[in-house]
């Protein structure tokens, strides 16, 4: 287990009685020292979000339920860095868009 899966699953197991139901908008913000390029930054992301996914008792981090919204910002601390995973319930008025065709 990654040392990310360990501490969203922590996260999760401390903080269960708090997690709103589906669906659910999650905000994942990353705090380092240098910001990434969006591609950088979905990878760094990646085994956040399918922890989370499993956490909320989903098989995919792609289920429609879930809407992502990843951002980032800068530490001035070498030794700072870190995540916050911020749960909400998504209001019905906002639909997640449809898979192009």
């Amino acid at each position: 287990m990654t040392l990310e899966r360990g501490a969203v699953k922590l996260a999760f197991y401390d903080y269960k009685e708090k997690i709103p139901p589906l669906p659910i908008t999650v905000t994942l913000t990353l705090y380092s020292v240098k910001l990434l390029d969006d591609e950088s930054l979905a990878g760094a992301l990646k085994v956040v979000k399918e922890q989370v996914a499993e956490a909320l008792g989903l098989s995919d981090d792609a289920d429609p339920r879930l809407t992502w919204i990843c951002s980032q910002e800068t530490t001035q601390d070498r030794q700072q860095w870190g995540m916050k995973i911020a749960l909400a319930r998504t209001s019905a008025s906002i639909k997640r868009p449809e898979s192009g065709t």
